[in-house]
């Protein structure tokens, strides 16, 4: 009789498990279900609402002919290298390692100065954080220091 008990309890055991594969496998096409549904949901959602895709706003974001500010670079690039806020040996570097090396304009920015306005395109955002960066460094404006 025990050998019987023991049988029994074995083959439990085994329906058990075959039980909890079954639920897993009934689980994970309802989670893929429900994921690919969403999905259709929210393309039918942004058709009724005309939304526009991620292109469009990126251009919103970044437009081609990039943000003008009202203001010029003046002489702020020689005195960032008079300074010491930028190594511009060190600044062109980066750059050059970086397989993007600095334009002639951006030269004559740091080294000359430029009357010319202030654009901030994709193409000279990454040079103008890292200038702007310098120049947020060697402000001496009450504000940023009390």
């Amino acid at each position: 009789m025990a050998k019987q008990n023991r049988k029994i309890t074995e083959e439990q055991r085994a329906n058990k498990r075959i039980r909890q594969i079954g639920w897993t496998i009934v689980y994970i096409v309802a989670v893929f279900l429900l994921g690919v549904g969403s999905n259709y949901l929210k393309e039918e959602w942004n058709k009724a609402n005309d939304l526009k895709p991620a292109g469009a706003l990126y251009e919103q974001i970044n437009p081609k002919n990039g943000y003008k500010l009202p203001v010029s670079y003046g002489d702020l690039g020689p005195r960032l290298l008079e300074s010491g806020a930028i190594d511009y040996d060190a600044f062109a570097a980066i750059y050059k390692n970086g397989n993007n090396p600095l334009s002639a304009d951006q030269i004559d920015i740091l080294q000359s100065g430029s009357g010319d306005q202030i654009v901030i395109t994709t193409e000279n955002a990454h040079f103008l954080l890292n200038f702007f960066w310098a120049v947020g460094l060697v402000n001496n404006n009450p504000i940023l220091t009390d």
